[in-house]
């Protein structure tokens, strides 16, 4: 089988979340693979390298998209017999007669209130035409295959839910003595969040409810750390920090490294996020997989993805997240054991692999 990747998403910028999605995904895939696997990547190809030696690049041009998509792409996957084509987005060559698999995430882009009722009207035409072209789509989670069943009419019998997995990586041990103390200007006690600013992760919210928190209980310390960001948003979350009075108490870090991440997770009290909708949640497993304690939403894809192992976080309110992290800070030493116990061992669930041997599953199906 000859199973062609769009691997666009590796850029000399840096992985993006789908970059790194597709390299949790085809790392171990390519392992046990007797199958020819071909990266389409952009020109300059920047595959990383352990991922480029187990499999063949072939450089596609970087633009114009459209004619990429539908024209260059097909000509290339033709080329090839038994060919199969892995989009990591929802979207997928509309011409040429082989297989295609493609990948939605979540349709977020369709829940969005900011974008313009013709935008969505064209992005959910798109979606559908591509869903029914395909032979299978892969979502992140159940929550995401009854989302899109509700907006594209048909396709219920090619969704298939493939967990993404993490990397054994988070599994590891890191000693929880100093953890934190590997990061200048940080000290314990403090709550962590880890992710983008956009408007529905609610990160202005969780600020302000963090400073009720503090309000509420004045002798107890305690730090509030934002992990990630993104430009767009940043200044809006400084400004929200400036005026919760506890500005000094509230640190961003940018573009750090999954070491020091994993180190943040192993030192906190809790991870907490107030997002009101994910399809999937990469930061809640790998808290758990770190023995972090999770606060989140039961809702959207976060109460799956957490397992019933998370300290529920009724709505994303100043009082609610104030109460949860009052919760999490009262719980028993034993209360807590237990807790981060059940969720690491629910967390492996999502151990690297998993989602390799599924994906040869699908594959099987789609080509016989």
């Amino acid at each position: 089988m000859n199973i062609f990747v769009d691997a666009r998403e590796f850029t000399p910028r840096g992985p993006t979340g789908i970059a790194r999605y597709l390299e949790h995904l085809f790392m171990p895939f390519t392992a046990g693979s007797s199958d020819d696997i071909i990266f389409l990547a952009a020109y300059p190809p920047c595959v990383p390298a352990a991922l480029a030696a187990r499999c063949e690049v072939v450089p596609v041009p970087a633009g114009p998209t459209a004619y990429v998509d539908h024209m260059v792409i097909p000509r290339i996957v033709r080329t090839r017999p038994d060919a199969v084509f892995f989009s990591p987005y929802y979207k997928t060559p509309l011409t040429g007669t082989f297989k295609r698999i493609s990948v939605v995430h979540d349709i977020l882009f369709l829940r969005r209130n900011d974008l313009p009722p013709w935008k969505k009207l064209l992005t959910l035409a798109y979606l559908y035409t591509c869903a029914h072209k395909v032979d299978c789509v892969l979502v992140d989670s159940e929550y995401t295959r009854k989302d899109v069943e509700q907006v594209v009419s048909g396709v219920a019998n090619k969704l298939v839910v493939l967990y993404p997995d993490i990397s054994a990586f988070w599994f590891e041990a890191l000693p929880v003595e100093g953890a934190a103390s590997r990061l200048e200007d940080i000290r314990s006690p403090y709550f962590l969040y880890v992710g983008n600013f956009n408007p529905h992760k609610n990160v202005d919210r969780l600020i302000e409810g963090f400073a009720a928190y503090r309000q509420a209980h004045p002798g107890e310390p305690a730090m509030l750390v934002l992990a990630g960001g993104d430009p767009t948003h940043l200044g809006q979350v400084h400004a929200c920090a400036a005026a919760c009075g506890y500005a000094k108490d509230i640190l961003v870090l940018r573009q750090i490294s999954d070491e020091t991440l994993k180190a943040l997770y192993t030192g906190a009290t809790a991870f907490i996020t107030a997002s009101s909708y994910e399809g999937f949640g990469y930061p809640v497993v790998e808290a758990m997989a770190c023995s972090c304690p999770v606060i989140c939403s039961p809702g959207t894809s976060l109460g799956e993805i957490s397992g019933g192992c998370a300290l529920p976080l009724a709505d994303p309110s100043t009082e609610h997240i104030s109460r949860a992290l009052r919760a999490i800070v009262e719980l028993a030493p034993e209360e807590r054991r237990v807790m981060t116990a059940r969720a690491r061992e629910h967390a492996r669930r999502f151990f690297a692999g998993t989602a390799a041997r599924e994906l040869r599953i699908v594959l099987d199906k789609v080509t016989t």
